[in-house]
């Protein structure tokens, strides 16, 4: 985990950093998915990036359905887009052969451990599994699942993006949504 998040903050610095590079389309990235609320301070940030031609993306959350109200829902989180990163066909080949982090436990009751990696759709694909110990007599559960999933791809000279995490429920829901949103960003990035 601690490896692919230093990829992954990585990747959050090229896409902050404003350099100006050929735009990917023209195209600005579609919206969310009914039910989710684009985050408008992200989007102000992602403008200004669209601007410059070097990134776009968007950050969206919802509630997560059947949340069992045992505590806050920390909401679904989706987000998705590029940024101009030339050689990032190498950062995807060093990322596909790093072994997944191995399972933890945050002294905190939450057990995070690896749910699955895989090259996939032109990139890569990983899932994190997160068990969230409840205690007290409050909730009707003993534990609380949520999944991250997370796919990266180098495609037409750029590094597209696509996440969904704090996912209550059935992984295959967070996988229907990457899926859809490959394709939109893999369109928006080769003017399709």
């Amino acid at each position: 985990m601690r490896t692919i998040l230093a990829v992954v903050f990585a990747f959050a610095l090229v896409l902050m950093a404003p350099v100006v590079v050929g735009h990917a389309s023209g195209k600005s990235l579609p919206a969310p998915p009914a039910g989710f609320t684009a985050n408008a301070n992200a989007a102000a940030m992602w403008a200004r990036m669209r601007e410059a031609d070097a990134a776009d993306g968007v950050q969206a959350t919802k509630p997560n359905a059947g949340w069992p109200n045992c505590f806050a829902d920390p909401l679904v989180s989706l987000e998705y887009g590029w940024t101009s990163a030339p050689g990032g066909d190498s950062t995807l080949e060093l990322m596909a052969r790093m072994p997944e982090d191995p399972a933890t436990n945050t002294g905190a009751g939450v057990r995070d451990e690896p749910a699955g990696k895989q090259k996939y759709k032109n990139g890569i694909l990983w899932w994190r599994k997160q068990t969230w110990q409840v205690v007290g007599g409050f909730c009707n559960q003993k534990e609380i699942v949520l999944y991250a999933g997370h796919w990266m791809g180098y495609v037409y000279g750029k590094m597209a993006a696509v996440s969904v995490s704090n996912l209550y429920g059935a992984k295959t829901i967070g996988q229907g949504w990457i899926d859809d949103y490959i394709g939109k960003v893999v369109a928006t990035v080769s003017g399709g």
